[in-house]
């Protein structure tokens, strides 16, 4: 009897090795707030600069937004605060246009867009002339937001 109920609460296990893949959802959180940490400090930019100089040039920045500095977004202390809310490429940019649900906040409250946004902007300060250029190219063939939503993802 026991193992049945294992059996039924398990599912259909499948050995793991290195070569497995999986979706790893929120555990790569971790790995990704270390080596956001040190792309910045290998960038010589400070956990305490506001993220907003680091945005595409073409989107609008909400000036409230620009009190949101890199560890805001590390630590979900950004102001952002509607768990579920999408981290697609379009609603970054209107998060962004539309500033921060609270303003950066000492309460923490999780939201994806938090980490989202971490990959517009750790491109800029980490290769500069790289993201100026696509921006250039997306500029010129009416596709910014396209080609910029593809280099950063």
């Amino acid at each position: 009897m026991r193992q049945n109920v294992t059996d039924s609460l398990i599912g259909n296990p499948q050995p793991q090795s290195v070569f497995e893949r999986m979706h790893s959802a929120s555990v790569a959180k971790n790995i990704t707030a270390s080596a956001v940490i040190r792309l910045l400090v290998m960038s010589g930019v400070s956990l305490n600069e506001s993220i907003a100089d680091y945005m595409p040039t073409l989107w609008d920045v909400n000036d409230d937004f620009q009190e949101v500095k890199f560890y805001h977004l590390l630590i979900h202390r950004s102001g952002f605060s509607t768990f579920g809310a999408s981290s697609t490429y379009a609603s970054l940019q209107n998060s962004v246009a539309n500033g921060t649900d609270t303003g950066v906040t000492n309460t923490r409250t999780y939201d994806d867009r938090n980490f989202g946004l971490l990959r517009i902007a750790l491109p800029h300060p980490v290769c500069p002339p790289i993201m100026m250029q696509h921006e250039t190219d997306g500029f010129f063939s009416n596709s910014s937001d396209d080609t910029v939503d593809d280099k950063t993802s």
